[in-house]
């Protein structure tokens, strides 16, 4: 299984939605240690969209999640944010309309 070490600011939606689909098939383990703690809520919840916290600690690198960003993934985890289709199949930029339009 490769490991992904994301960089300091997460990728565009295309990117996580790639990462999204590696995860659930389990080909890929992440790596946070670099990622930066103002992370928005809605780049982590394209990124871990279908997820089970349990099943995929593993693959989603529970261990290296920087400490700023443990309270927001569990939140995702219990509380997963609504995504649009239209905003995961074309690449749109999330801001907090897409958000709040979800």
């Amino acid at each position: 299984m490769e490991t992904i070490f994301l960089p300091h600011k997460l990728l565009g939606v295309l990117e996580l939605v790639a990462l999204n689909q590696s995860l659930y098939r389990g080909d890929i383990r992440l790596d946070w240690s670099t990622v930066a703690g103002d992370t928005s809520m809605e780049q982590l919840a394209v990124l871990l969209a279908g997820l089970d916290a349990d099943e995929h600690a593993e693959v989603v690198g529970a261990e290296t999640i920087p400490h700023e960003l443990e309270s927001s993934i569990i939140e995702l985890f219990e509380h997963p944010l609504a995504l649009t289709p239209a905003t995961l199949e074309t690449g749109t930029e999330i801001d907090d309309d897409t958000a709040e339009g979800a």
